[in-house]
């Protein structure tokens, strides 16, 4: 081959080779950000753990799951607007599925009610617990029931209902042995009894105490928080 052809090859090999490389690694490369985007959020580093999340998702890996759980690490330390533009976002993806769907509702939820939106809380979340169980996903109707009930005792003063749907959700924690929904299930439950029904004493031994043990077993750092505010 003359020299100049090869000078001209050259370069352009090396490019496809680097092309080769690149979409040969962009799959576990972008795995390995969303592992680390888990990772920081365990740990409450929130910008950290929503780069992380970005860049999954750019690499169109695990996209939807990657917005989903950036959208959560924005509405962690408070920043609701922002956080509820990004699951609308994912609520008008057509491609999203059912289960993924009822999490984004039901996270939704809880940015509607940080803004002073009761009612649309209680519609988000509801259509959140109708999905979880046309789908029979047991864990979701769990978490959308506690979601559901923190909304009917704190801004609807419905305490006898919001009461229900905590038992059914402590219930199915119990059943599924998920240890985070009964802590949510115990706390909530608390304040219900010392709030709604003026119970002192009982709230803290039989709810609050039991719900703190189990968010320091599983160091969920906001779930304890909550729990010695309470």
């Amino acid at each position: 081959m003359p020299s100049f052809l090869r000078k001209f090859f050259l370069p352009i090999s090396v490019i496809a080779l680097l092309a080769i490389i690149v979409f040969y690694a962009r799959e576990p490369f972008g795995e390995w950000l969303f592992e680390k985007g888990i990772e920081a959020k365990k740990h409450w580093q929130t910008e950290k753990a929503v780069d992380y999340f970005t860049w999954a998702s750019r690499l169109n890996v695990r996209k939807y799951e990657a917005d989903f759980e950036k959208a959560v690490c924005l509405q962690l330390p408070g920043e609701f607007i922002k956080s509820q533009a990004e699951f609308e976002k994912l609520l008008a993806e057509s491609v999203v599925n059912q289960k993924l769907h009822s999490k984004i509702l039901n996270a939704n939820g809880v940015n509607l009610f940080s803004q002073n939106l009761p009612d649309k809380a209680l519609e988000s979340h509801q259509e959140a617990l109708k999905i979880a169980r046309l789908i029979g996903d047991k864990k979701l109707e769990a978490e959308s029931l506690v979601n559901l009930s923190r909304v009917l005792y704190h801004a609807k003063g419905k305490f006898d209902e919001a009461e229900k749907h905590l038992e059914n959700a402590l219930q199915i924690g119990r059943e599924l042995n998920e240890e985070i929904i009964i802590a949510d299930a115990l706390r909530n439950l608390g304040v219900v009894f010392w709030w709604g029904k003026g119970e002192l004493d009982r709230p803290l031994n039989d709810f609050y105490k039991p719900a703190l043990e189990l968010y320091r077993k599983h160091q969920d750092k906001r779930g304890e928080a909550m729990m010695l505010s309470n």
